[in-house]
């Protein structure tokens, strides 16, 4: 990667995978699946493996003198690093995605994404600039019309477009790293003996095939009658297409991104805007589609980069990830 500063941040990002995964693997997973009797921001039951993973992020992330701030699944608001108050970068995770499956044994993964901020943090005149620059370019009635307040520097983040670099490290029977830059898309194994990650698979583009379709079908009667994505999934039925869904988001969009296929979280009447997180999982999701040549959109059909960086940290949001060829089928319907 020709960016010096985003080397430095990976780095810190490829220790704290590295130590999650061998806290994972030699640990009792009934041990780290057992809750802690708390619940985050977001809702959820906090298990021990949550905790450890969050802690091990926030021990790493700091000691990186390029990073401003960062927020997570388990955190309530942000932890800004006052040592890096001039710092360009600010770092949205899960610690750990599909906690959950760890006592059955099944994939989970750590996902990220890094924002640059638009100007300097510490130029309050183009800061304000820039704020009021969006405030203007929203219409009062439009869904997406979330905006933090302006005593916090994520402020000057607009949406998803900010975006830098994001990525994912899968625990399975490999430990990998996806890395994705506007640059690239690469893959990297851990080799346990050696202790670094090494590339597995460079300049990763999205198969243009569809053998398989993820989504959470038992949920269909939740889903909204008549609607676009009823009709395309009774596509894929008609057509013989295998279901595929593992229950951890980065599992699915990994065998997405290898085999090829799509990965859909709709909302529906239970969770009316999305169940999955915005920030930390949705965002860096639909900046790694894009990448390698395929579609994110929300369930509106509305490009997810677009969609306006939230108030509410822990803002939900459906999310649709497609390659070409479903996309456009998908959008004939």
């Amino acid at each position: 990667m020709s960016n010096p500063e985003l080397n430095d941040i990976l780095c810190a990002i490829k220790q704290s995978c590295i130590e999650l995964y061998q806290t994972v693997s030699n640990n009792n997973p009934f041990y780290l699946s057992s809750p802690v009797n708390s619940i985050n921001s977001s809702s959820d039951t906090v298990l021990r493996v949550d905790l450890i993973a969050n802690d091990i992020f926030h021990s790493i992330l700091p000691q990186c003198p390029h990073i401003h701030g960062i927020i997570s699944e388990e955190d309530k608001e942000p932890t800004y690093f006052p040592a890096n108050q001039n710092a360009e970068y600010f770092i949205a995770f899960d610690p750990i995605d599909g906690s959950k499956n760890i006592e059955n044994n099944i994939t989970t993964g750590s996902i990220f994404c890094i924002f640059k901020y638009p100007y300097p943090i510490y130029d309050n005149d183009k800061n304000n600039k820039n704020r009021n620059e969006v405030r203007n370019e929203i219409e009062i009635n439009d869904p997406y019309e979330n905006i933090i307040s302006d005593n916090q520097y994520e402020r000057g983040i607009n949406s998803g477009r900010d975006i830098v670099c994001a990525g994912y490290c899968l625990f399975g029977a490999h430990c990998q790293l996806l890395v994705s830059t506007k640059e690239s898309t690469d893959l990297f194994t851990y080799n346990i003996s050696t202790g670094l990650f090494e590339l597995t698979i460079g300049q990763i583009s999205l198969p243009n095939i569809n053998p398989f379709y993820c989504i959470n079908q038992g949920y269909s009667y939740l889903w909204y009658e008549e609607s676009q994505l009823t009709a395309f999934i009774e596509l894929q039925m008609m057509r013989g297409k295998s279901l595929r869904f593992v229950g951890s988001m980065v599992a699915d969009v990994h065998r997405a991104i290898i085999k090829g296929g799509n990965f859909l979280y709709p909302s529906n009447s239970k969770h009316p805007n999305g169940r999955l997180r915005l920030l930390y999982e949705v965002y860096p999701m639909s900046f790694i589609f894009e990448n390698i040549g395929g579609v994110a959109i929300t369930d509106d059909n509305k490009p997810i980069l677009d969609v306006y960086f939230p108030e509410n940290w822990h803002q939900r949001s459906s999310i649709l990830l497609f390659n070409n060829e479903d996309y456009e089928e998908f959008m004939a319907l």
